[in-house]
């Protein structure tokens, strides 16, 4: 018979739930059943306890018992697709010791291939051993919900490849990021691949999902330097690999509509690189770059999880009070304004080692912190008092990061000095300004997708309003310092971080955001920091998406609050399901 299992999506959690203390409960749980039985079968066997084949009999039945609750715990990490014992790998568990009996041990192994995976559940009490396996039919890849973008993993290599074959892509990453496109165009090895990356001898790999909107011939083209394949649906599509310098080759396919598996591979040995995907089909009739509303990403297609807030270094929460009114936490923008749905527990990040890289006071972090590989959470964190992290602390196996930024070439003129003190502006088209500065109470609206450039500082102030209206978009550049102040707000009006991304290019320059302002918006500081405090009446400062940048300090009353926006990648799915085929005890 045919056990099917549905599983929820989404692998998020409501605020003061997280990940690890609900995995205590379960494993809890299931660690209490058994403890009921191994009772009753002791009770059973109570009058041949003196006897050897007594024992053995005992012993055989709590391996058996062990086995099977080490079986129920790796299935409900496959159907919540959710690491419950947190040992690092959904489906398998670590060796656990059964309470009430400290010589019964359990542990599980899980073995993939493709769509099935194997469980394999060993128990042991004394001299006795019981190996029980299950088999589960797990749901195909690009179905549920993820998050935009691929999933990227960076690896700097020991030696110089040759080909793509050269590289073992089952090692631990160097530094993982969610890549929005793949567009980076061929420049010298002065400019990294991404931040903080070598100038040579490296390899990355996309991962995620492709969305096809219309069904028939597709053709898709890797321009690279050096080599670089593309997979869709397990299926080699473009083979471009080899070390040559900038050039192009393509491959046909024909695809249904929907979401479709995706991978790209790609290589650099030494001087320029460089890695662009683009496509044509219907619809699209022209080569072109492979928009990122068409790219996703899903758990499975994860190293390890990528933090919507993350700093290279530094990150000091100093707020005032009991520590409720200055927090972090998160919401998913395609289920409303923040406040509209669940309120989701977070996974913030330093790559920093280093002494009290993180330091709270105050303030509370509604979920996980991740510090440098090999690090030490009691060396790294310092609380005080009224300072908590509901979630874990751990080191991350890799290093967080962000692609390669890339600045449109085709700049406009510069328009000088701008600043808007009164009335209504309408933005329509690109631009670029030395300074940028709205005030009073002026309004800016964008009406349409727009690519801004600010070669020195940009301000927003007082009661200034910067409104991105539907179906528009900035993308914004700045060289200098980014300020906010009083009361300002900048895409207050759609609450949708997706509209606003600003990318600060200058070098240690800081975004300042003061009083009582609010930032909706995804915010890159490579080199610079992050500073909010506030001032008046609660809330204060508040910032409403991400922020990836070398420091972070907070104070006063501040609230962020980190957007997990969700992309269905299978349509009406309403779930997954997970079905259990075969659940077999073997013999020793």
């Amino acid at each position: 018979m045919m056990i099917n299992v549905v599983q929820t999506s989404g692998s998020r959690h409501q605020r003061g739930k997280p990940t690890s203390r609900r995995g205590a409960a379960a494993v809890a749980m299931v660690v209490l059943m058994l403890l009921m039985a191994l009772i009753l079968v002791g009770m059973v066997l109570a009058g041949a306890r003196q006897q050897e084949v007594g024992l053995s009999r005992v012993e055989a039945a709590r391996a058996f018992y062990a086995a099977e609750a080490g079986l129920n715990v790796a299935a409900r990490e496959l159907v919540l697709d959710e690491d419950v014992d947190d040992n690092g790998q959904v489906g398998s568990i670590a060796i656990m010791t059964m309470p009430g009996s400290s010589n019964t041990t359990t542990m599980v192994d899980v073995e993939r291939n493709g769509n099935t995976a194997v469980l394999t559940a060993y128990g042991e009490s004394g001299r006795a051993n019981r190996r029980s396996v299950m088999t589960v039919n797990l749901p195909p890849p690009g179905s549920g919900s993820g998050w935009p973008g691929l999933a990227a993993a960076y690896f700097a290599l020991p030696s110089s490849p040759n080909q793509i074959s050269d590289v073992d892509w089952e090692a631990v990453p160097d530094a993982v990021a969610a890549a929005r496109r793949i567009d980076w165009p061929n420049v010298s090895n002065s400019t990294r691949f991404w931040v903080d990356g070598p100038s040579a001898d490296f390899a990355a790999r996309f991962a995620g999902q492709l969305r096809i909107d219309e069904a028939g011939l597709w053709t898709f083209e890797l321009e690279s330097n050096d080599g670089a394949r593309l997979w869709i649906d397990g299926e080699e599509v473009v083979d471009n690999d080899g070390v040559h310098g900038m050039q192009a080759s393509g491959g046909t396919v024909e695809l249904e509509a929907g979401w479709h598996p995706f991978e790209i591979r790609y290589f650099s040995r030494s001087s320029d690189h460089g890695l662009i995907a683009r496509w044509t089909g219907p619809g699209v009739p022209a080569m072109s770059s492979i928009p990122p509303e068409n790219l996703a990403h899903t758990s499975a297609d994860l190293h390890q999880p990528i933090p919507r807030l993350a700093v290279k270094e530094t990150m000091f929460l100093w707020g005032e009070g009991s520590g409720e009114h200055h927090f972090v936490d998160g919401y998913d923008s395609s289920q409303g304004a923040y406040g509209e749905g669940a309120t989701l527990d977070v996974f913030v990040a330093t790559n920093s080692t280093d002494s009290q890289a993180v330091q709270m006071t105050a303030s509370t972090i509604y979920g996980s912190l991740g510090i440098g590989p090999g690090g030490d959470p009691d060396h790294v964190v310092a609380t005080s008092q009224y300072a908590q992290i509901t979630g874990t602390i751990a080191p991350m196996s890799s290093r967080i990061t962000v692609p390669r930024l890339v600045v449109p070439n085709d700049v406009p003129a510069s328009s000088g000095h701008v600043a808007h003190w009164s009335g209504t502006h309408t933005y329509s088209e690109d631009f670029r300004y030395s300074t940028w500065t709205i005030g009073n109470d002026s309004v800016v609206n964008v009406t349409q997708p727009i690519v801004g450039f600010v070669d020195a500082g940009f301000t927003v102030q007082d009661d200034a309003r910067l409104n991105i209206l539907p179906g528009a978009s900035l993308t914004l550049y700045v060289e200098g310092a980014v300020n906010l102040y009083s009361t300002a707000e900048v895409n207050t009006n759609t609450h949708e971080p997706e509209r606003v991304r600003l990318f600060m290019t200058g070098s240690n320059q800081q975004m300042l955001m003061t009083d009582r302002t609010r930032f909706v918006g995804h915010i890159v500081n490579p080199t610079g920091a992050l500073e909010m405090r506030g001032d008046g009446p609660m809330p204060h400062s508040q910032l409403f998406g991400s922020f990836f940048g070398r420091h972070m300090e907070t104070s006063d009353r501040i609230r962020i609050h980190l957007d997990y926006k969700s992309v269905l990648i299978e349509p009406g799915s309403g779930g997954q399901e997970v079905t259990l085929t075969d659940w077999t005890e073997v013999s020793p």
